[in-house]
C-alpha cells in the first residue's frame, strides 16, 4: 500500500513537472489579445514583422477602440473587415496602406452615432462593389 501511494505521488509529481514548464512558458509568450490584434494588422500594414513598440500598433489601438464604440461589429470583426477591404481595394491597384485605409472607414462614421454601425455594408460601398 505504502509502495502504491509513493508511486502516484511520484507520477503525479513527474506530470506536474512536465505540464509546469509548458504552462509557464504559454503564460509569459501570450501577449493581451488588443495589442496581438493591433500588432497583427501592423504587420499587415508594414508587409514585414514590427516590434513592439511599432508607432502603427498604437495607431490601430486608437482606431479600433473608435471603431469599436461605432459600430455594432466585433473588434476582431472589425479588424478582419478592414483588413479584407484593405487587401481587395490592394488587389486592383488602390496605394493605400492598410492603416490609411482603416483611417478612412473611421472618418466616414460620425463619432456620435445614435445605433452602431454595421462595418460591413459601408465597407463593401468603399469597396465599390
Amino acid at each position: 500500500m505504502l509502495e502504491r501511494v509513493l508511486s502516484m505521488k511520484i507520477v503525479l509529481f513527474c506530470g506536474i513537472a512536465l505540464v509546469f514548464p509548458v504552462v509557464l512558458f504559454l503564460s509569459l509568450s501570450d501577449p493581451p489579445a488588443d495589442l496581438s490584434l493591433a500588432k497583427e494588422l501592423a504587420i499587415v500594414n508594414a508587409n514585414e514583422q514590427v516590434s513592439s513598440n511599432h508607432p502603427t500598433i498604437g495607431e490601430f489601438r486608437t482606431l479600433l477602440d473608435r471603431l469599436e464604440k461605432k459600430c455594432s461589429n466585433s473588434r476582431r470583426d472589425i479588424a478582419d473587415i478592414c483588413m479584407t477591404g484593405y487587401l481587395y481595394r490592394k488587389d486592383r491597384g488602390n496605394l493605400d496602406t492598410l492603416l490609411e485605409f482603416t483611417r478612412k472607414v473611421d472618418e466616414v462614421i460620425p463619432n456620435h452615432v445614435e445605433v452602431a454601425i454595421d462595418l460591413v455594408p459601408l465597407v463593401r460601398a468603399m469597396m465599390g462593389e
